[in-house]
């Protein structure tokens, strides 16, 4: 990525692209030093350390006077999610983006659950439920069971219902986004009529296109 003059829009580190490239200020491959197949919760991982680098060491300073507006001009980040990201990486490691592939914690949440976390997936009832999309139903449901068993208010008052709901669609949404085949005819005609269901029922629960 090279270092643009002016932000258009200034979106959180969780929603930058896979395909982010901080070499212009680390000035080695270290965003990229994973193999091409590894999960995405390891590239963000690895993004997130190197902002911490440009961050940390001031690699910013040819650019800006300040990390928060070398951030906004250069990265078109939210300073705020950076800051958050390279917190999250220090105290709980990779392995918390790998579960935020299938499911966003806020880091209190996290820490209720976190001994349940390994690098393998997640540990519940005596068995560890793997990472990867075919068990994203099951590590969603396992962290819900587990944020329920803890007392956290996210399960409470029908908030496990809609946190699962949110989990799926992201999920999916990652899925489409990395589906690389061109779509049939009654493929086509099979996602319009799932995001035309996915439309109306958002339109019914009061939600309103921006």
């Amino acid at each position: 990525m090279r270092p643009r003059s002016a932000p258009s829009e200034v979106i959180a580190l969780e929603d930058a692209p896979a395909a982010l490239d901080l070499t212009s200020w680390t000035g080695d491959l270290h965003a990229h030093s994973v193999a091409p197949d590894t999960a995405p919760g390891h590239v963000r991982a690895a993004q997130v350390d190197a902002l911490r680098r440009i961050r940390d060491q001031r690699l910013y300073a040819g650019y800006t006077n300040t990390w928060d507006e070398f951030c906004e001009k250069y990265l078109q980040f939210n300073r705020r999610s950076v800051d958050r990201n390279i917190r999250q990486l220090r105290e709980f490691g990779p392995v918390f983006f790998r579960l935020a592939e299938t499911m966003r914690l806020a880091s209190r949440e996290y820490r209720l659950i976190r001994g349940h976390i390994c690098p393998q997936g997640v540990r519940f009832d005596g068995a560890v439920i793997p990472f990867g999309a075919e068990h994203c139903d099951d590590v969603s449901d396992a962290v819900m069971e587990l944020l329920r068993r803890s007392g956290s208010k996210i399960v409470k008052d029908g908030k496990q219902s809609f946190a699962r709901v949110m989990s799926h669609i992201e999920v999916a949404t990652r899925m489409l986004e990395r589906y690389g085949r061109p779509l049939d005819r009654l493929q086509k005609f099979e996602l319009a009529a799932m995001v035309g269901r996915s439309l109306r029922r958002a339109r019914q629960l009061g939600v309103r296109a921006a």
